[in-house]
């Protein structure tokens, strides 16, 4: 079973780290303050630029609260 809404704090040791979904696939990588998402259609890379990610929420619907 898998839960509702998982929070997975980041560590900051590692530069560059994978964010995977919770069956296992790599679904981005977080390098620095940055999201890198490649698309899976075209293979273009999306970058979105943050300051300061702290954590990532895994969730089963977009409306959930958390």
């Amino acid at each position: 079973m898998v839960p509702n809404l998982v929070k997975k704090e980041l560590s900051r040791s590692y530069p560059e780290s994978y964010i995977r979904c919770l069956c296992g696939k790599i679904v981005s990588q977080l390098s620095n303050d940055s999201i890198i998402i490649k698309c899976r259609h075209c293979k273009q890379f999306v970058v979105i630029k943050a300051q300061k990610i702290e954590r990532i929420d895994y969730r089963q619907t977009i409306n959930e609260e958390g």
